[in-house]
């Protein structure tokens, strides 16, 4: 065998200790002195330390995929595409849309009516409600009509209210109605109010009706009654008599036979002197000597309270 070392090829060594190392395919002894060690090891290769190696990340560019447009000859496919279409229907555009405009104005809503009362022979107050929506423009007036007379009275201003009339009728039964007004027109009516009488016109010859001091009521009397009460200028006696609600019918307390004094017995008014008899409400003659039935005293009922008219 080539290259094999002995001690008689062995170069002197000038101490204990020389490492002889054979490079022509295989490995030599270690000599120390005269003593073998044994076959020396390969020397150690330093690990080979691999850098990493960093990718860039690859940006794929989206691949935009045009959509044709089939021939006005073609025949339309059964199937849906399953590519989006790109019409401007089926996706958003992206600039933003117009501000929409208003709805135009309009008239106001009718107000809300409230209660109305009488004032006196001419007069009332009405109370109103301003409504929920003006239609956009300011309400500038409130218009209330009577019924009858269509008679008007306005109020500048936007808020509820309450309307004062004159001007109308005594003793006469009235409703109302308000609208409200804006810039660009007027609302439908409200509802009618509650029904009021004005209170009647006391003519100043008409003369009170009294008892015992005290002015005669529609509450004094019962509607098929007769009373005795006082004429207030006088001083003398006269019988009342209630007709109906507002009919009533006054006479003399004097029988037409010999002016004897008449007296309030059930239905009649009798007369103690010769037994004449009167119908209480009528003032007929229903029993002689008397001929002649009772003249009747005109009187009226004015604001609750009777009167000779």
């Amino acid at each position: 065998m080539e290259n094999q070392l002995t001690p008689d090829n062995l170069p002197n060594l000038p101490s204990r200790r020389r490492f002889i190392t054979i490079t022509s395919g295989f490995i030599g002894s270690l000599i120390l002195g005269d003593r073998a060690l044994g076959a020396t090891k390969p020397a150690a290769k330093k690990p080979v330390v691999k850098k990493p190696v960093v990718k860039k990340p690859v940006i794929k560019k989206p691949v935009v995929q045009a959509t044709s447009k089939p021939s006005p000859s073609a025949t339309p496919s059964a199937t849906p595409s399953a590519t989006p279409s790109a019409s401007p229907s089926a996706f958003p555009s992206a600039t933003p849309s117009a501000t929409p405009t208003p709805p135009p104005n309009t008239a106001p809503d009718a107000p809300v009516i409230g209660k109305a009362s009488a004032t006196g022979a001419t007069g009332a107050t009405v109370v109103f409600t301003a409504p929920a929506k003006n239609g956009g423009a300011p309400i500038t007036s409130y218009v209330a009509t009577s019924n009858p007379g269509g008679i008007k009275v306005t109020l500048p201003q936007a808020d509820s209210g309450t309307f004062t009339f004159g001007g109308l009728v005594g003793g006469t039964a009235y409703t109302f109605t308000v609208v409200a007004v804006n810039s660009v027109g007027t609302s439908s009516a409200s509802a009618a109010s509650n029904e009021i009488k004005t209170l009647d016109v006391v003519p100043a010859s008409a003369v009170a009706i009294k008892k015992s001091g005290v002015a005669v009521t529609l509450a004094d009397i019962e509607v098929g009654k007769t009373i005795a009460a006082t004429n207030s200028a006088t001083n003398t006696n006269l019988f009342v008599a209630r007709l109906g609600e507002d009919s009533f019918k006054g006479y003399p307390t004097s029988c037409t036979h010999q002016g004897g004094p008449l007296a309030i017995q059930g239905k009649t008014l009798d007369c103690p002197w010769h037994g004449s008899k009167f119908d209480a409400q009528s003032g007929a003659v229903t029993n002689g000597p008397a001929g002649s039935p009772l003249a009747p005293i005109k009187v009226a009922a004015l604001n609750g309270a009777l009167y000779i008219i």
